[in-house]
């Protein structure tokens, strides 16, 4: 008990952002970076669905080129790829109710901070209507989906401390 409350008072100092130079993942990164910055980051995809009508349809068509308008003024995003165009026309389904779009970071998700991950999903999900849902997946969607309380932690500890006890007869 003693040592979960000092990890909540102190933190994790978990890091899943590594370097292992000399690697072809990481030449591949470092040579982006250095010559094509607005491409080296991370890429997440806003998956776009729609109950009723397909995301052809006009009104549909325009809320959603409206978000996508407002995502790529967030931070670090440098671009959008539409499912409107000619090259991203393949990002629809068949049945024209689901499809997506990329969403290409200047920096890679482990530089994102938590805050401005769970800002970016909230951006891009609050736009969603009874008739047109708009979710986000990738690293960044996650770190901004993520509780970062270890409060769960505590609780589940708790509940299996309980059940020993009464299944073992250990209070006793």
């Amino acid at each position: 008990a003693a040592l979960n409350a000092l990890e909540s008072g102190v933190g994790s100092a978990y890091t899943d952002n590594f370097k292992l130079p000399h690697t072809q993942s990481f030449d591949a990164v470092a040579l982006l970076q250095r010559d094509v910055p607005k491409a080296s980051g991370d890429t997440e995809q806003i998956v776009i669905a729609t109950k009723q009508g397909r995301l052809t349809d006009p009104a549909i068509r325009a809320k959603v080129l409206a978000l996508l308008a407002s995502t790529v003024k967030q931070p670090h995003v440098t671009t959008v790829g539409s499912p409107y165009t000619t090259t991203g026309a393949k990002q629809i389904s068949s049945s024209g109710q689901i499809g997506f779009a990329n969403v290409v970071f200047s920096i890679q998700a482990s530089k994102v901070s938590a805050a401005a991950a769970r800002a970016f999903v909230a951006k891009v999900t609050s736009a969603s209507t009874n008739t047109l849902q708009f979710q986000v997946e990738g690293q960044i969607a996650r770190a901004g989906n993520r509780d970062n309380s270890s409060s769960s932690l505590g609780i589940g500890f708790l509940a299996a401390a309980i059940v020993l006890f009464l299944v073992f007869g250990s209070m006793l």
